[in-house]
């Protein structure tokens, strides 16, 4: 598996439509995936999956002729629009003679049978087996996409709070997961961090937490009040990087963003991170807040990506739905 900053043949979404997930909100989050496929669109294509035609034909007005264009539309039926975790894990296979492209199959099980109605959101990568044409593996696995995260030299960030959950795999053994991540990843290491934010139904999804900008940097989230809950966990984590090291020995270089000021809806807390961005085709989203440090963090993003123009989108009506813009993208890497 490459990185994400590896070059995109494409990104793929799925357009926002479920009322639970985002209630009397709907229409901005629709509103939000506007502004991102219009940013997306000027550097790679992009798969959309819709319910219907009738979906399409309305996302394609409210795009404009030219972004429309640059947009293909499947015809896919979803519950959710977290394509992210339950889509198509993209590969590449170097050959003899060429590159070519793979991608992984998962298991679904909505984030440890929390969500027993989104579950057939899972079957999604079979139903595009015919669109995306190319060789697949079926791991065997329960996994998301949002839990893991790759630096395209063998190295995979992971947490425990996720992966060892017995609602995932209550059989697999912490050695059987990490042979099964090295096989169909492509890895040789795992790096395991600890516990996940308060308020992430995802149990500790590690694209909240730590991700890789390059093969030896590791920006991850860091709470610097001590009255707040998320303080211990991130310091924890903080510490493993610390201590964590590449494959010769060395320490890699960490970079602590600061969370935003806390957020919180009728339910309790959101999970809110500036670590849930996306990296693009010269381009990388970062949540914002309306925080004074959402400046902070994409000043530190755009340091670390300073051949990317670095955006930041309003999340405020997204984070509603427990994810943030990672969750609802996923990247197919150029072979």
């Amino acid at each position: 598996m490459p990185p994400e900053w590896h070059p995109h043949e494409s990104t793929w979404m799925t357009w926002p439509n479920n009322q639970n997930t985002w209630p009397g909100r709907v229409e901005r989050v629709q509103v939000l995936f506007l502004k991102i496929i219009q940013l997306l669109s000027n550097n790679e294509q992009i798969n959309l999956l819709v319910d219907n035609r009738k979906v399409g034909q309305e996302v394609l007005r409210a795009l404009g002729p030219i972004i429309g264009s640059r947009t293909r539309y499947h015809m896919v039926p979803t519950i959710d629009a977290w394509i992210r975790d339950y889509g198509p894990n993209f590969l590449i296979q170097d050959g003899t003679s060429q590159v070519t492209s793979r991608f992984n199959h998962w298991y679904f099980n909505a984030w440890g049978n929390k969500y027993p109605n989104l579950e057939q959101d899972g079957k999604i990568p079979a139903k595009l087996d015919h669109a995306l044409d190319m060789p697949h593996f079926l791991p065997g696995l329960v996994l998301e996409g949002g839990s893991f995260d790759v630096n395209g030299q063998g190295d995979c960030l992971v947490t425990e709070q996720c992966l060892l959950n017995p609602n995932r795999n209550p059989d697999w053994s912490r050695k059987e997961i990490e042979n099964c991540l090295m096989q169909h990843l492509g890895v040789r290491q795992l790096i395991w961090l600890g516990e996940g934010l308060s308020g992430d139904d995802t149990d500790g999804h590690v694209d909240n937490l730590a991700r890789f900008t390059s093969p030896n940097t590791i920006v991850c989230a860091e709470e610097v009040d001590p009255s707040e809950e998320n303080q211990r966990p991130l310091k924890d984590n903080l510490r493993r990087l610390r201590m964590a090291k590449k494959q010769d020995g060395n320490p890699y270089h960490i970079v602590a963003i600061p969370l935003p000021l806390p957020l919180a809806n009728c339910n309790g807390r959101l999970p809110a991170s500036y670590i849930n961005f996306y990296i693009a085709n010269k381009l990388v989203l970062v949540p914002a807040f309306g925080s004074l440090r959402d400046q902070q963090a994409r000043k530190t993003l755009q340091s670390l990506f300073p051949q990317h123009r670095v955006v930041s989108l309003d999340c405020r009506d997204l984070i509603w739905g427990l994810g943030g813009i990672h969750c609802v993208t996923l990247q197919q890497p150029r072979a």
